[in-house]
């Protein structure tokens, strides 16, 4: 089954996402800020990067921006509920940067499984 990276600072939120995952059967870890989920990805190998866009530390736009130049095989998926940006706005942004697909908070739980699998089954 394929290994997801979870990047969030909202612990809560993170944890929402990671149970939804591990149900599925997915491997998951978590990640509080882009930084140290950049630090995983030199350590571990994951399929699948599911990153906030608006965190502490280093934002989830430069964090898509350094997986799609050093890991473009790792698929990303942005999630955002805008913080002082409008959602869609924030959403568009994390596309043009080079994520996968984009997701606004709050989640629901089928379409984000259905996106997940979606994205995972996605070629090249």
């Amino acid at each position: 089954m394929a290994r997801i990276l979870v990047i969030d600072d909202e612990r809560d939120f993170q944890r929402l996402v990671m149970d939804m995952l591990e149900v599925e059967g997915y491997e998951v870890t978590g990640s509080p800020d882009g930084s140290a989920g950049l630090r995983l990805l030199e350590t571990h190998p994951f399929d699948l990067v599911i990153t906030d866009i608006i965190m502490p530390n280093l934002d989830g736009l430069e964090v898509i921006e350094k997986i799609k130049s050093k890991y473009p095989q790792i698929k990303v998926i942005a999630i955002s509920g805008g913080g002082g940006m409008k959602i869609d706005d924030c959403l568009k942004l994390a596309a043009s940067v080079g994520a996968n697909a984009v997701l606004p908070k709050p989640i629901e739980r089928k379409e984000f499984v259905a996106l997940v699998h979606e994205v995972l089954s996605e070629r090249g």
